[in-house]
């Protein structure tokens, strides 16, 4: 999915009661939304931000949120009304080259998933073997 995207992971819409105490939800307006979209942009000006309110009203209130910091989490009136997860970029952003180099190792380490009991080695073990591998392949 797409930065940008509007995605729901998790919505906690069940909300207030009513008087005969059966619960009542919330749904997700276009207001809601326009919020978000306000909020991702300012997010993603500015790194450092971790809030972002509606100044006009004061009503809405979106979070930074999440593990890569990509998810924004909307609170009406201090009631959650959804979490739009990877809404922007993830970050911190690595260096292109470490991102490559992360995505070509776990190509390697995949390839190589079938090969078992290398994980009950002592590192020093694997250590040589990785370098008679290494001298192998300097040979040829």
């Amino acid at each position: 999915m797409a930065p940008g995207e509007r995605f729901v992971l998790q919505s906690r819409l069940p909300g207030p009661t009513n008087e005969g105490g059966d619960e009542v939800s919330q749904h997700i307006t276009s207001t809601h939304l326009d919020f978000l979209d306000e909020a991702r942009e300012a997010f993603m000006k500015n790194e450092i931000l971790e809030t972002y309110w509606d100044k006009d009203t004061f009503d809405l209130i979106a979070l930074r949120f999440g593990m890569d910091r990509d998810c924004v989490l909307v609170y009406e009136l201090g009631e959650e009304i959804a979490n739009f997860v990877q809404q922007m970029e993830p970050l911190p952003r690595p260096r292109k080259s470490v991102m490559e180099f992360a995505y070509d190792m776990e190509a390697q380490l995949k390839a190589n998933d079938h090969r078992p009991g290398w994980d009950r080695e002592h590192h020093q073990d694997l250590t040589g073997m990785m370098i008679q591998h290494w001298r192998t392949f300097g040979e040829s």
